[in-house]
């Protein structure tokens, strides 16, 4: 596995490693807390991750397909374009505590934290999978379109990146949540 595929691999079972770790020792009640009313809880952040994953993973998976098959080929620059740069970039947390995200997004905050862990561990699976069917392929060449929007794509490099920010950016977001001084006592 190249170097660029060997680090998105490590990202990804790192992440579903610390979000186990993270999460274990919360309680029900600290589960699904919320700071104020226009922020998330915990759970909220992660239940995001699942939603988010379960759309964008089939998106990957088709396009690597397209990729082995030579159908979802670009011609340009073999560097990110500026608006895949934008991309990863907004995906990094700026204001704390506080996601914004179209409507289709929004989590409920229903899931119990048992059923979200699994969800999350499933999703990070199908990615490390996608990962390793990625071998061999130009990452930089290969476009995935957005679940979000389907005239927006870029290269299969670019999705990988944001998604591992993607989910950085909201596990550090449930993490200041338990570190708000209001947090539930365990």
């Amino acid at each position: 596995m190249n170097d660029e595929l060997q680090s998105y691999h490590d990202e990804f079972d790192g992440l579903k490693h610390e979000a186990v770790t993270f999460l274990d020792g919360l309680t029900d009640a600290q589960w699904t807390w919320r700071p104020d009313p226009g922020r998330w809880s915990v759970a909220q952040c992660f239940e995001h991750l699942c939603i988010v994953g379960s759309l964008l993973v089939p998106k990957l998976d088709e396009a690597i397909q397209r990729g082995r098959e030579r159908k979802l080929l670009a011609t340009g620059p073999s560097s990110y374009s500026w608006p895949g740069r934008m991309f990863v970039d907004s995906l990094q947390p700026n204001a704390p505590m506080k996601i914004r995200t179209v409507k289709l997004y929004q989590p409920t905050g229903l899931l119990t934290k048992s059923d979200c862990l699994g969800r999350f561990a499933d999703v990070q699976d199908r990615l490390v999978n996608s990962v390793r069917s990625a071998e061999g392929l130009d990452l930089v060449r290969i476009k995935v379109a957005s679940p979000a929007n389907r005239l927006l794509r870029f290269s299969l490099g670019i999705w990988f990146a944001a998604t591992v920010a993607h989910e950085r950016r909201h596990i550090d977001q449930a993490r200041r949540v338990t570190q708000d001084p209001r947090f539930v006592a365990a």
